[in-house]
């Protein structure tokens, strides 16, 4: 469905799996927020991203690459932080600072 374009379906799948007896893994949902990141879908991005932290799993090196790109495309988008502020408190993932 990613491969299709036809993220929004596969979204709804996604949150539709617990109700069959199927948990999705973190595989499904990098390649989800991958999807939406890919098509700037920022608001889809958080709200599949959001329910990957929320059942314990990460991000993966390129679906955080990928955030870090968006990041520095839109600059200080206030949702896109606020996930990043959340990911930092519940230590799913390493982010490194540095000054340039």
């Amino acid at each position: 469905l990613c491969r299709e374009g036809i993220l929004d379906t596969a979204k709804d799948l996604l949150f539709k799996m617990d109700e069959n007896g199927c948990s999705p893994n973190d595989v499904v949902f990098n390649i989800i927020v991958q999807g939406f990141l890919q098509r700037n879908e920022c608001d889809e991005e958080i709200i599949v991203l959001e329910e990957m932290v929320r059942r314990g799993f990460s991000p993966d090196a390129s679906t955080f690459s990928m955030l870090v790109d968006l990041l520095l495309a839109k600059g200080q988008d206030p949702a896109f932080l606020e996930m990043i502020q959340k990911l930092k408190q519940k230590d799913k993932m390493r982010i490194l600072s540095s000054e340039c």
